[in-house]
């Protein structure tokens, strides 16, 4: 993707994918990853007299007092964010009569965004768990009810290194 303003354009990858298997007449397998690479070049602020005159231009505000987006005086910025998702899963469904189905489905993701916004900011986050649930359809005196009970336990880590850029 391009957008009218120099340096604003957007590059991204992106894969989904999901096998199922059927294990015999009551259990089930399926397994879901994911993948996304985004990359993207953000332009500069402008002022409103820079927009008036060329509104397609990056900007370029050097004052670091108005502006966290720190630029060279006279060049377009030069900002930008990277985004990578890592995800993968594994779902078990166990389901023993029509009325009732278990399930259980760990998890694991990575996930990293990086941003340059006149300093690097590089957050690496690693998340991981499951859920497990119970379903049950029936009728009691004539009334259909459904009910779903379930737990999705997780852990994750999440660390950031910042940067100035120079």
């Amino acid at each position: 993707q391009h957008g009218f303003r120099t340096n604003e354009q957007q590059a991204g990858v992106r894969l989904n994918t999901n096998f199922g298997l059927k294990l015999g007449t009551h259990h089930r397998a399926r397994l879901t990853f994911i993948s996304t690479n985004i990359g993207s070049d953000i332009p500069g602020p402008l002022t409103l007299t820079q927009f008036r005159t060329n509104p397609s231009q990056a900007g370029n505000i050097p004052d670091t007092v108005v502006s966290p987006f720190v630029c060279v005086d006279a060049e377009p910025c030069r900002l930008s964010q990277y985004h990578n998702l890592h995800r993968v899963g594994l779902a078990y469904q166990y389901q023993p009569t029509p009325a009732q189905q278990f399930t259980v489905a760990p998890f694991y993701q990575y996930w990293q965004w990086d941003i340059r916004l006149g300093q690097s900011f590089n957050q690496v986050t690693q998340d991981y768990g499951s859920e497990v649930r119970y379903n049950h359809t029936g009728s009691v005196g004539g009334t259909t009810h459904h009910v779903v009970v379930g737990a999705s336990p997780g852990y994750g880590e999440n660390t950031v290194d910042v940067r100035s850029e120079e």
